[in-house]
């Protein structure tokens, strides 16, 4: 329950975050364990990344996506782009 609240204080009223600036994120949880990553955007270079692209699921909408994916920006990449960095 601790944890819940401090994750409260993190997104809802942007606890040690700069003044102002709260970010939305995305949400995984497990019966085991949670995942919060805070993003500072939702798409880079025209891919789009949910809750799933940080579990390894990326979602492609073409042949053309799937190649920047595979041979350009690469998934790490993609992922740190749009994350707040620790």
């Amino acid at each position: 329950m601790q944890c819940l609240r401090r994750l409260e204080n993190v997104i809802v009223h942007g606890e040690g975050m700069p003044p102002r600036q709260v970010h939305d994120y995305n949400c995984v949880v497990t019966k085991h364990w949670m995942m919060v990553v805070l993003r500072r955007r939702a798409e880079f270079n025209g891919l789009k990344c949910n809750s799933l692209g940080y579990l390894g699921l990326l979602r492609v909408e073409d042949e053309s996506q799937k190649e920047d994916v595979v041979n350009g920006a690469k998934p790490l990449e993609l992922l740190r782009q749009l994350a707040v960095p620790s």
